[in-house]
């Protein structure tokens, strides 16, 4: 598995990266353990999809995320359905997963790696062009979401291990 050195940079759908029962076998663990290397992390992710209790799953992780230094950029031009990563202009990866439960272990979705400076430049050519498109979501403006969505996704994190 690559590890990456510089930075890592990730887009998809919803961010559900709790995919283990123990805490240090999750996604969202060995993310900020990267950041706490020095890497710079970086998740594009869609303002709004068109999966409304998939956004509130997600929504409460952003909180752990920004927290840890994890950066979220918010795309707003359009729906992204995309499932990309690329790390230090060496390794990519594209492919049906979501960072969550469902595409990893049930839906039987795959990805493909490469490692190829190539195609790992053309996927950050991709991610710059989709963040110049995006906002950067920091802790503070977190903070201050309306308290319904802070309810909701309260209610929402005993349903987490079934997505």
């Amino acid at each position: 598995m690559y590890a990456p050195r510089r930075y890592f940079l990730l887009i998809v759908g919803v961010v559900c990266p709790e995919l283990y029962a123990r805490s240090e076998d999750t996604i969202l663990h060995a993310l900020i353990k990267a950041v706490q290397r020095g890497i710079d992390v970086r998740i594009l992710i869609p303002a709004v999809s068109n999966h409304i209790v998939a956004d509130w799953l997600s929504h409460g992780f952003y909180t752990q995320c920004l927290k840890h230094g994890i950066r979220l950029l918010l795309y707003s031009d359009a729906m992204i359905h995309a499932k990309t990563a690329t790390a230090d202009g060496e390794w990519s990866t594209v492919g049906a997963a979501n960072v969550d439960r469902l595409s990893m272990m049930g839906n039987f979705e795959v990805n493909i790696e490469f490692y190829d400076e190539d195609v790992a430049r053309e996927m950050e050519k991709i991610f710059e062009y989709d963040t110049s498109r995006a906002r950067e979501l920091t802790l503070k403006q977190w903070a201050r979401r309306p308290f319904y969505w802070k309810i909701g996704e309260y209610m929402l994190y005993t349903f987490r291990p079934f997505f």
